[in-house]
């Protein structure tokens, strides 16, 4: 088993057509999909977050130890017509 470590945030990314999409990122989060996806066990140990936000590595079987945090780290991105973006 493999033991991921580091900040998880909340990726909100608003797209061209002004739908929003809220998903769990940072570092440790695309790592554990990769892991998922070779089929090799992994643990994320981070802060921030909650229950809801890991919902889709859980369902991976890939669980999540959380530890103390004030907040989560927001991460927003604007979609743009044409392929342009804000960060």
């Amino acid at each position: 088993m493999i033991a991921l470590l580091g900040q998880t945030v909340l990726d909100e990314i608003i797209h061209p057509d002004g739908s929003e999409e809220h998903r769990c990122g940072g570092a440790p989060i695309f790592a554990a999909h990769a892991l998922s996806a070779a089929g090799i066990r992994g643990i994320v140990v981070t802060r921030g977050g909650d229950d809801e936000l890991y919902t889709e590595l859980n369902r991976r079987g890939l669980p999540v130890l959380m530890g103390p945090a004030e907040g989560t780290f927001i991460s927003r991105l604007t979609l743009k017509a044409g392929g342009l973006r804000d960060q």
